[in-house]
């Protein structure tokens, strides 16, 4: 709402920390004949960034996709979204949140 001669304002139903959002997301991980071998690299990384986020991987090699076990589950941070794609690259992580 714009009022001349006053600030901007906004108007919202609800504000949550960013990382109560990505609580509730999964985060998807696509390998393909370039980066499978990178698989165990991969599941040593997540394992350190402990959290809720559920992992789901695509192996295009064999054409499997796999929800990881819970203990799998992932922080979605920054560092962890930037680590991986630097090792699958840009197009092979998806973070995808759900907002129920």
């Amino acid at each position: 709402n714009v009022r001349e001669g006053q600030g901007t304002s906004l108007l919202v139903d609800e504000v949550e920390p960013l990382s109560q959002v990505r609580q509730r997301s999964r985060l998807y991980l696509r390998v393909d004949e370039k980066t499978e071998h990178m698989l165990p690299a991969v599941y040593d990384m997540i394992r350190r960034y402990k959290g809720n986020s559920e992992v789901v991987v695509r192996n295009e090699v064999t054409k499997k996709t796999s929800l990881a076990p819970k203990s799998m589950c992932v922080n979605a941070s920054e560092a962890l979204l930037r680590d991986l794609k630097e090792m699958l690259g840009e197009e092979s992580v998806r973070l995808v949140t759900n907002n129920a």
